[in-house]
């Protein structure tokens, strides 16, 4: 929040809308202010678990080595990939933190999304 919250608006609210992943950053907090849980905790019990995505993840911790976790390249010439330089993620929750694993998904069926009463 400290990074955006001191910004002018671009435009008044309910004027126009644009993509941004400062919004996504807002919603996770406002999901931690009403649940009273982490955001990776909120996503883990109410959604993953939920729909049996066992190999899905929240991604809080830079650092953290993830297993199976896919690694991003960049266009390196005009045929050639190469790894892409290191992005500091260190504002990433709700905009980027989600980190679905080929497991997941992998030969499985997903759940219905309905809520369960």
């Amino acid at each position: 929040m400290a990074k955006f919250k001191a910004k002018p608006l671009d435009f008044e609210p309910g004027s126009k809308t644009r993509y941004s992943n400062s919004n996504y950053n807002l919603l996770a907090l406002i999901i931690e202010k009403v649940s009273g849980q982490s955001y990776g905790e909120y996503v883990k019990a109410s959604i993953f678990d939920r729909l049996g995505m066992k190999s899905t993840l929240h991604d809080g911790d830079a650092s953290a080595l993830i297993d199976d976790r896919a690694s991003g390249t960049v266009p390196d010439g005009f045929r050639g990939m190469k790894n892409a330089p290191w992005v500091d993620w260190s504002s990433k929750t709700g905009s980027g933190s989600l980190v679905p694993r080929p497991k997941t998904w992998r030969g499985s069926s997903a759940p219905s999304l309905r809520a369960r009463s």
